[in-house]
């Protein structure tokens, strides 16, 4: 049998964006084509992690939206009764990539006892909902707003909830020591090839560092290691975006054949990369990057006492920090730079105690600045 892909989302009726999902039925597992323009076609391969998790499959997703340059998607899981007081709704954010990288609880419905009548020994109650949230929807930031009605005020009122963004502030001179390590460190771009008997191995990025005698040599893995953490580069293969970017049972609409032959033939489309940081118990977590993406190299810059583990990845075309929790929960995460890897000089330094510092190095000039997590209303500086 045939299976016709669904038009999930569109921004204009004959222009703009389009999303379409090559499953029958859509949900955060599905593989779906976003076109932009003829000339900017992206995939985002579905939300990783256990497939088979019923409660992934109970998420419904609800929008798509852009910010910093970057997709994410915004999914809802609702429960709703009469047998409970107070129900939730369970937020879960997803990047383009498909990394779930956080949770969040709403309000969505409050029931309370109304007297039905009495007799000279009962009462009679039942449940009435007494305020009810609607599904909750995002800005181009990623704050979400929400509308709650109230039944017995009379009135409907409109929440927001606002995340922590990193942005850069000035700084003054810093870390000093730590900044002439990292004007020593140097890297060879990582070639990882998608051979599926090795589909799933890591590897250890080429990196070469100073010595204390002032000689440059490879790094080994003892010297990439901060606090027994260290990061490896992947690449795997994802059999069902590469089944379905290729299968004849799916039949597209005009002009998409040549969209999705375009994508199939994008060794990144269905091999994407990832990285996968190790600490003192194992594997803490694998992150991943969307198709096209290619990594150049990854590092841990610190882990932080009682706080996040610091890790720099070079892509091709930018450069990012990414925090994790020591158990390798995702935090957040930042792009300080967005030039190509081969003319990127900026140096990202932290100690087990202080905050993320950047030098900014241009042909001519050189500045500090400190990223700081922050809900004020304001963009990441791009540079």
């Amino acid at each position: 049998s045939y299976l016709l892909p669904q038009l999930i989302g569109f921004s204009g009726l004959k222009k703009g964006k389009q999303w379409w999902s090559l499953d029958r039925f859509f949900t955060f597992s599905s593989p779906i084509i976003a076109i932009e323009s003829a000339e900017k076609v992206t995939l985002f391969p579905g939300i990783k992690g256990n497939r088979r998790d019923l409660r992934q499959q109970f998420v419904e997703p609800v929008q798509r939206y852009s910010f910093g340059g970057r997709d994410f998607f915004m999914g809802v899981h609702t429960t709703q009764g009469s047998s409970e007081k107070i129900y939730k709704q369970t937020v879960h954010f997803v990047d383009h990539a498909g990394n779930r990288l956080f949770v969040d609880t709403l309000e969505k419905q409050v029931n309370k006892d109304v007297v039905l009548g009495e007799d000279e020994s009962t009462v009679y109650t039942v449940k009435k909902t007494a305020q009810y949230a609607f599904l909750p929807v995002s800005d181009d930031r990623g704050d979400v707003y929400y509308g709650v009605l109230d039944r017995d005020e009379r009135e409907l009122v409109v929440h927001k909830r606002s995340y922590y963004r990193y942005v850069p502030r000035s700084h003054e001179p810093d870390l000093a020591h730590l900044i002439d390590v990292e004007k020593g460190v140097s890297w060879e771009p990582v070639a990882i090839g998608c051979d599926p008997r090795r589909s799933g191995g890591a590897t250890i990025p080429e990196v070469t560092i100073m010595g204390l005698d002032g000689v440059r040599r490879a790094a080994r893995t003892r010297d990439l290691i901060r606090r027994r953490y260290i990061v490896r580069i992947f690449r795997r293969i994802h059999r069902d975006v590469e089944r379905k970017l290729t299968s004849d049972q799916i039949i597209l609409p005009a002009g998409m054949e040549t969209v999705r032959d375009s994508l199939a033939g994008q060794v990144t489309s269905s091999c994407p990369y990832g990285i996968s940081l190790s600490g003192p118990r194992g594997i803490h977590v694998d992150f991943h990057y969307a198709p096209g993406e290619r990594i150049i190299c990854a590092r841990v810059i610190t882990a932080r006492d009682g706080g996040d583990v610091i890790v720099r990845v070079d892509l091709a075309n930018y450069a990012e920090v990414l925090l994790f929790s020591h158990e390798g929960a995702f935090v957040n995460r930042f792009v300080f730079n967005r030039q190509a890897y081969d003319v990127r000089r900026d140096i990202i330094v932290a100690s087990r105690t202080s905050p993320i510092i950047e030098l900014d190095l241009t042909e001519d000039s050189e500045r500090f600045l400190r990223w700081v997590p922050t809900i004020e209303p304001s963009y990441p500086q791009q540079h």
